[in-house]
């Protein structure tokens, strides 16, 4: 029955193309954001600085290729929450039901409230149901500023299902813990798995597998810092089948993870990690290695960007690393201006896009955890990233993994063994983390709990 719904809403919407072809002006092409509800930050940056790229580089940039642009635009930011935010995602859903909607979205899937609803609510299906315009034709034959081959080829095509790519991540992340060189050293290993983790003798390997300490906030004192986050999903790796509508872990694996990592906060807490190196476990992205990240205490004194580091990533339990795609942007498949639609997508995944427009300062540093770019050779010292604070002044200052860091990183990458968006199934492992964390430590208390969610995601994914 869903696979019949997916193939009528496919033919409805082709259909809606040619609706209206009698049309003698072409309506401006729309262009959805949801950005704001991670990022915070007033509309108006977010708008004119997108406004400025488009209607400026993007037509610079055409006139150095001889390329037509659009310039005529129609923003639409997605209210930030409450009623306003749920009306909004219930009108652009209508639309696109009914053949209509934005033309392109650009979208994070990465909240600083994991219970606040995206427009998408898990991508991957969305991809499978056909909402989105299949995009290899284009990659292919049409692409004058996207450069494919030198971004980041396993994050990339998590974008793509059979049909072809249909979503471009425009960047990512992953979860590592951040020793000094010359205290440490690691292989990373895509042969490497959560249980050899666990297990190991290797006091930095088995510290890196600690991401919280079971309370809501940092205490002081504690031998290094971890941010609190039980990052289940990450330690599962490969969480759905998106065509096939199937959990890839059983009800008895989720509940081991679980209590693996409630066992491993409590092992912290009683003191049990305390000869480990000096180090503290973030999620890569700009400003990740810097000391004045949000710290309550000191924890990283003289371990930050100046250091030579080394990086232990937490290992998934099929092996290798899972990275998280934070924000995306895809193009409406009922669109009736495709190659506009693609012209825009193209330059926002553009090397100079990445590197230096403004639009990236939000979009690298959207919710809980910031991001890097989709290009696997920026973030070197002779490639930087630029960013501005445009809250403060738009003053360009530069960011970049000195020496050997940025070889670290290089080597923790090549172990990305699963890729995943933020999505609906998520935020139902973190409220059940939560509450079987606060739950009566009792074995059959928990395991109903257990049993719930794991029903109620299988729902979740099959609706």
């Amino acid at each position: 029955m869903k696979k019949a719904l997916g193939i009528l809403l496919v033919v409805l919407m082709s259909l809606s193309l040619f609706s209206g072809c009698g049309e003698k002006e072409p309506e401006p092409l729309r262009i959805c954001m949801d950005l704001e509800y991670v990022n915070g930050e007033e509309d108006r940056f977010l708008e004119d600085d997108l406004k400025a790229l488009l209607v400026t580089s993007l037509f610079q940039a055409g006139k150095l290729k001889d390329l037509d642009v659009p310039r005529d635009f129609e923003f639409e930011n997605i209210p930030i929450n409450g009623i306003e935010r749920e009306a909004a995602l219930e009108r652009i859903r209508t639309e696109i039901m009914s053949g209509k909607g934005p033309d392109i979205f650009l979208l994070a899937c990465n909240a600083k409230n994991s219970y606040i609803e995206s427009l998408f609510t898990m991508p991957e299906k969305a991809m499978e149901l056909s909402l989105f315009l299949t995009l290899d034709d284009y990659m292919e034959s049409n692409s004058y500023f996207a450069e494919w081959d030198r971004m980041n080829s396993a994050v990339l095509k998590a974008g793509r299902t059979q049909e072809g790519q249909q979503i471009i991540p425009l960047c990512y992340t992953l979860p590592v813990a951040i020793y000094r060189k010359e205290e440490v050293t690691h292989t990373p290993s895509r042969e490497n798995t959560w249980m050899d983790m666990l297990e190991s003798e290797d006091e930095a390997l088995a510290a890196a597998a600690v991401w919280t300490d079971n309370t809501n906030y940092l205490s002081e004192g504690m031998p290094f810092m971890t941010s609190r986050a039980p990052m289940t999903e990450f330690i599962l790796g490969a969480i759905a089948d998106y065509e096939e509508e199937e959990l890839l872990f059983t009800e008895e694996e989720l509940n081991q993870r679980l209590h693996e990592i409630c066992m491993l906060a409590d092992r912290y807490t009683a003191g049990d990690f305390d000869l480990a190196p000096d180090h503290f476990v973030e999620f890569i992205g700009q400003k990740f290695d810097e000391k004045d990240q949000i710290l309550p205490f000191d924890v990283r004194n003289g371990l930050n960007k100046r250091n030579k580091y080394e990086l232990i990533p937490l290992y998934s339990d099929d092996g290798g690393v899972t990275a998280e795609i934070t924000v995306y942007a895809a193009i409406n498949r009922n669109t009736r201006r495709p190659d506009d639609a693609f012209r825009v997508l193209d330059y926002l995944a553009s090397y100079e896009a990445q590197r230096r427009e403004l639009i990236y300062q939000f979009i690298y540093e959207c919710g809980n955890r910031s991001s890097i770019p989709m290009y696997t050779d920026l973030m070197s010292e002779s490639q930087r990233v630029y960013r501005s604070n445009p809250l403060v002044d738009f003053s360009m200052k530069d960011w970049c993994l000195i020496g050997e860091n940025y070889q670290e990183l290089c080597s923790v990458r090549e172990q990305i063994t699963h890729v995943r968006f933020c999505d609906a199934l998520n935020m139902e492992l973190d409220k059940l983390y939560w509450d079987y964390l606060y739950a009566e430590p009792n074995e059959d208390v928990r395991n109903k709990i257990v049993s719930e969610y794991y029903r109620n995601m299988q729902r979740i994914l099959r609706e």
